[in-house]
């Protein structure tokens, strides 16, 4: 089973990141980020932190 990119979807060569480059990881982080405080200013209970996300095969 191939491992892709958590954002992109390119196919990693090192099956250890999630990622296939820095650049997608700070965006998808930036995203996350931006989620988070969107969530956040909708719902003042909410406290959870998202490290990163998994997309279904």
């Amino acid at each position: 089973m191939a491992q892709v990119c958590i954002r992109c979807g390119i196919e990693l060569q090192d099956l250890s990141e999630k990622f296939c480059s820095k650049a997608c990881q700070e965006e998808h982080f930036k995203y996350l980020k931006n989620l988070m405080m969107e969530s956040i200013a909708k719902d003042k209970n909410h406290t959870s932190n998202l490290a990163y996300c998994v997309i279904e095969e």
